[in-house]
């Protein structure tokens, strides 16, 4: 969603390539930043690109639930540190 001073990204995807191609294209439409980029949970296919939309805006904020957060840290962050090892070709 395009606001009036940025965007709003609703979960990061899976593969940080798709996540560059997302970028790339909120880029063709808007100049101005994703601010906010929301997880609606914790599973991998909504939060494993999270580091391409840091890399690409370093202001933006990560919203989410305080369970979504927990269930990141106890289930994702040992798969997310090896994710381009283990999805190599996507």
């Amino acid at each position: 969603m395009i606001g009036d001073d940025g965007v709003l990204v609703v979960d990061s995807g899976r593969f940080p390539t798709l996540a560059r191609r997302m970028i790339a294209e909120i880029r063709k439409r808007t100049d101005k930043p994703v601010r906010y980029l929301v997880h609606t949970h914790w599973h991998l296919d909504h939060i494993a690109a999270d580091g391409e939309f840091q890399k690409a805006y370093p202001g933006i904020q990560f919203v989410t639930t305080e369970f979504t957060r927990r269930k990141m840290l106890e289930k994702q962050v040992a798969y997310l540190r090896d994710v381009e090892k283990n999805n190599a070709g996507y």
